[in-house]
């Protein structure tokens, strides 16, 4: 495994896709992908310690540019702001989503 982010989420592309030539011009859903796979592959690349959202893939479902859209996972004891937070209060029982 490489620490370059870029280069682990095309090498987890690559792996998901079963295509060991994908490039960064190569559209995504035209290599094979679909939505399923993307649900997939996040969910790798976020063992992995790589964020990366489905709204990549929507915005440019190009190779490059869904690299470029990952970044490193920030693990600093609160959950990353891209990520959507759920509050709970107790007392009254209400759910706020931030």
């Amino acid at each position: 495994m490489t620490n370059d982010v870029p280069a682990r989420v095309l090498e987890v592309l690559r792996e998901m896709l079963n295509d060991p030539v994908l490039g960064a011009g190569d559209d995504f859903f035209a290599a094979g992908g679909s939505s399923l796979l993307v649900v997939r592959v996040i969910a790798r690349l976020k063992q992995e310690r790589v964020q990366l959202s489905a709204r990549a893939f929507i915005a440019d479902s190009r190779v490059g540019a869904i690299m470029s859209a990952a970044m490193p996972e920030v693990r600093d004891g609160l959950p990353p702001l891209a990520t959507e937070c759920i509050i709970l209060v107790w007392p009254c029982r209400r759910c706020y989503s931030l």
